[in-house]
């Protein structure tokens, strides 16, 4: 269908900086590079999957959903960074559970 191969080209723009070390990294400040907002995008689509490439197509396609009502890619990465900054990650509940429980 029309809708699968839009995904799958997203996917493998989005794919095609995954090498490119400028693209990947983070910048401190916003510029106006299409290579630099797929970076992005690969962060977070990478960050979503956590290994699970089977699920690519989903999280690509719920990337940019998002990105209809947010302020760009740069700054939905920044919201899901001060997000899992907060977070308790499971190594650390499993320190601060006491033993025999």
């Amino acid at each position: 269908s029309e809708y699968d191969d839009f995904v799958d080209q997203l996917i493998a723009e989005v794919e095609s900086v995954e090498e490119n070390v400028w693209a990947q990294m983070k910048w401190p400040i916003p510029l106006p590079s299409y290579r630099v907002k797929l970076g992005c995008m690969s962060r977070m689509l990478t960050r979503l999957l956590d290994g699970e490439d089977q699920r690519k197509r989903a999280a690509v396609a719920t990337l940019v959903r998002q990105l209809a009502t947010s302020k760009g890619v740069r700054g939905m990465e920044r919201e899901a960074d001060i997000r899992t900054r907060d977070e308790t990650t499971m190594e650390e509940m499993l320190a601060r559970t006491p033993q025999g429980l």
